[in-house]
């Protein structure tokens, strides 16, 4: 078990960081579409679909990067409209016969799947889980997920992901569509409207208004960053990039033990975790040590609290460690590639 202390910060390898290529695209409820930016949930609005504002509830993207939403009225059932991702603009594409959809994702076959609130357009009934064939709208039920108030999905590894608003991230399985709790002792955050997208190496990104990273072991969420502006965020997507994005998350939570873990970083490579404690500020690594210049997101005062070798995937892990209750709210995480000096989001321990 390694311990979570601070140590003094060693030499970095020098090089220069490069921007990401990678975007998460939103919706906000009024059908406003922006691009965020994966290491601060910063939004840049894109444009509109051009439709009259009732609800946009969520969007998926297929094998070929196409994106799609679904859009509902009162009392009126739901269309399918694919979404230009570099305008925002519209153009339908089937009519379903569900009238309360919450939630889309696609498979690793282009098979669209959605979350449906029975009862809509009362809320807070179960979720049932359906396949829709996106060209004619029909709409195949699956099975009940045995939860509630589900407003977000994506798919990753065999299983469709959900964060539900009163037990926070759930399984889903495909065949049957029974939701599988993935910690029941961890709710995480609670927003009035949620957003859930997962890249390619199987980082959650969760907004409710911020910008979370969710482990999918523990279900336990970090705190990204509250953007200067925030929204009603209707869903999300990922857009892959050329290389995978280097991602840092937070596994497990105060008063108990605790894990860091990131993708991205070169594999075989080096990478250095650290922390520091206060308010988090731009801090420069100061000369005489390998990256001199390089920029980290942290407080002045930097601890290193290990160096690992990441696997040939790009992974790379450090504890179990005892993540102590003053940590919450307190302590902000990055990491370094010790081969390119580039480095990870950082987070804010906040559970």
């Amino acid at each position: 078990m390694t311990k979570f202390f601070p140590l003094i910060l060693v030499a970095l390898s020098a090089g220069t960081p490069l921007a990401p290529a990678q975007e998460i695209l939103t919706l906000d409820i009024g059908g406003d579409m922006y691009s965020l930016d994966i290491n601060t949930g910063e939004p840049n609005f894109i444009g509109n679909p051009g439709l009259s504002p009732h609800f946009w509830s969520d969007m998926a993207i297929d094998n070929q990067g196409r994106v799609f939403a679904s859009y509902g009225r009162y009392f009126s059932a739901f269309e399918i409209y694919e979404l230009n991702p570099n305008t925002g603009q519209a153009t339908f594409v089937s009519q379903t016969p569900l009238f309360g959809i919450s939630a889309l994702a696609f498979d690793d076959n282009n098979q669209l799947f959605a979350l449906n609130d029975r009862t809509a357009p009362a809320s807070g009934s179960p979720m049932d889980f359906y396949q829709i064939d996106l060209q004619t709208g029909a709409a195949t039920l699956v099975g009940d997920t045995g939860i509630r108030n589900s407003l977000a999905m994506d798919y990753f590894d065999g299983s469709f992901w959900t964060f539900n608003q009163y037990n926070g991230l759930h399984k889903i399985d495909p065949i049957t569509g029974i939701a599988t709790d993935v910690n029941p002792q961890f709710r995480g955050p609670f927003g009035s409207t949620i957003s859930l997208c997962i890249n390619d190496a199987g980082t959650i990104y969760y907004l409710d208004g911020v910008l979370w990273m969710i482990d999918k072991d523990t279900g336990t969420c970090s705190l990204v960053n509250i953007p200067s502006q925030s929204g009603l965020w209707a869903e999300a997507v990922f857009i892959e990039g050329p290389t995978p994005p280097k991602s840092l998350w937070l596994a497990g939570q105060t008063g108990g033990n605790a894990g860091i873990k990131a993708t991205g970083l070169t594999p075989g490579g080096s990478v250095a975790f650290v922390w520091s404690e206060g308010p988090n500020s731009p801090t420069v690594i100061p000369a005489g040590f390998p990256c001199a210049g390089t920029e980290i997101n942290l407080a002045p005062i930097l601890r290193l609290a290990q160096i690992v070798t990441a696997d040939a995937q790009g992974r790379a892990a450090l504890g179990p460690f005892f993540l102590p209750a003053g940590a919450k709210q307190n302590v902000g995480i990055q990491a370094v590639d010790l081969s390119t000096c580039e480095t990870t989001n950082r987070v804010i321990v906040w559970f």
